[in-house]
């Protein structure tokens, strides 16, 4: 069965977010792990390996390790001035 795993600052993430955003974004968890994580535009450069989908104003960074059968989320925000990829890579390099 597959499993979401959250980077520990996502969780802060959430938390910004109001309730329908929050509720947007569980539904389309959902359906990346029924997909396997097919679904969603990959990313270049230092984010190469992962993938973003869009939902509303919102972007959420993940990949799929299908080895451990988990979807991870690195990151999730707003895409003005690119602020939500730039925390993207950051997390990667913590």
């Amino acid at each position: 069965m597959s499993r979401i795993e959250f980077r520990s600052q996502v969780l802060n993430d959430l938390k910004n977010l109001d309730k329908h955003e929050r509720q947007r974004i569980a539904l389309k968890l959902f359906e990346l792990l029924e997909n396997n994580g097919t679904i969603g535009d990959s990313l270049s450069g230092d984010l190469s390996g992962y993938k973003r989908i869009r939902i509303n104003n919102l972007r959420l960074i993940f990949k799929f390790d299908s080895s451990n059968d988990a979807l991870e989320v690195l990151a999730i925000g707003k895409r003005e001035d690119l602020s939500v990829y730039r925390t993207a890579t950051i997390r990667l390099f913590d």
